[in-house]
């Protein structure tokens, strides 16, 4: 009986531990659930913010490929910018023809009408495929060469590129003439800061130092023969300057340059052009007949010098063109004669009687030293 008991007790200890071990396990389980509800809702929601992320970087990677896209678009263009700027330019202006590149034209002065007109040049180019525009070109220039022809002044436009290359330092040297003509021709194009830059050069006080500087750099630019037209323009330029005063053709010939030598440099390589021919023998005349040192230097020069005259005179005889051009070489001629004073003022009373304009005040009247 009392086993039984102690069986019965032990059966209830265990039914209670059993309660109590079922009451843990419901209350683990519950635990269980709430923690996997409370996964399942992480889950969810990283799910959700993995799928916005994914789709910013779609998003993102959609507007670095457009990025891209429009970078290359504007590097193409870019670069076939530059290439048309790049592209060599002949420029034609009074005969004369100046290689060039459109960028050159078009940095300095972007608002210009010379850098709005090479512009469209450019941009037609462009656009055709090839670098010809029919609005400008005669026959047409070879393919991949821009040719634009201008109705202007061939020496203005040569100190003009000088300019738009160089900038204010390539108009410190510029006689008062060209820098008169260069002005008008800033105007021309609304090339503002050339335009006040040439009116502030023009407006300072010049010296004899300064006339001597700019007929020296003149006779430099003469004897690295430019073109004809420009060179016609220097020698004409040069020539007015001389007849001035003694003061000038005593500086011009007392210069670092020999100035007579430039001469017959620019009249051998333009044999066939009149004006010059005309312009550059009177220019020796002028200082032979008032310098001594230009003197020496003819005897230096002469026989260069006799073969000039005589071509000069052949060519009068043959041309109506060259008929001033020979007279000047029949003036030199005896220039390069020239022994007495009395020779000197016969030859000066004999060019003001045939040409007084040409000669101005003091033209041959300074002595022979």
């Amino acid at each position: 009986m009392k086993r039984l008991g102690a069986m019965t007790t032990e059966v209830s200890a265990l039914a209670e531990a059993a309660a109590r071990a079922v009451t843990v396990l419901e209350a683990d389980s519950e635990a269980l659930l709430a923690r996997r509800t409370q996964f399942d809702r992480e889950v969810e929601e990283t799910r959700a913010d993995l799928s916005a992320k994914e789709f910013e970087v779609l998003r993102a990677a959609n507007e670095l490929r457009r990025e891209q896209e429009a970078w290359r678009a504007s590097r193409t263009r870019a670069v076939e910018a530059e290439a048309g700027q790049q592209t060599r330019l002949h420029l034609i202006a009074g005969g004369a023809t100046f290689v060039t590149t459109a960028q050159v034209l078009m940095q300095r002065e972007s608002d210009s009408g010379l850098a709005m007109l090479v512009k469209k040049l450019v941009d037609d180019a462009t656009k055709s495929g090839d670098a010809t525009a029919a609005a400008f070109f005669g026959d047409g220039p070879p393919p991949g060469q821009l040719e634009l022809v201008l109705n202007r002044d061939a020496a203005t436009i040569s100190s003009l590129l000088a300019w738009l290359g160089d900038g204010e330092a390539a108009i410190e040297e510029l006689a008062p003439a060209a820098l008169r003509r260069l002005r008008l021709e800033a105007a021309h194009w609304g090339m503002l800061t050339l335009e006040h830059q040439c009116a502030a050069r023009a407006n300072a006080t010049t010296s004899d130092t300064d006339e001597a500087r700019h007929v020296a750099a003149q006779v430099l630019q003469i004897g690295c023969s430019p073109a004809a037209p420009v060179c016609r323009v220097l020698l004409s330029d040069l020539r007015l300057w001389l007849c001035k005063c003694q003061s000038r053709r005593d500086a011009a010939c007392e210069g670092p340059s020999q100035i007579i030598g430039s001469l017959a440099d620019a009249l051998e390589t333009h044999h066939t052009d009149a004006s010059v021919a005309r312009h550059g023998i009177g220019c020796c005349s002028l200082l032979g007949a008032s310098c001594a040192t230009a003197r020496r230097q003819l005897t230096e020069q002469q026989t260069r010098l006799e073969a000039i005259v005589d071509r000069a005179v052949r060519l009068a005889k043959e041309d109506s063109a060259w008929r001033k051009a020979g007279e000047e070489a029949h003036l030199l001629r005896r220039v390069l004669k020239l022994g007495r004073r009395d020779d000197c003022d016969e030859i000066a009373a004999r060019t003001q009687r045939q040409n007084p304009e040409r000669a101005g005040p003091g033209y041959f009247n300074a002595k022979v030293r």
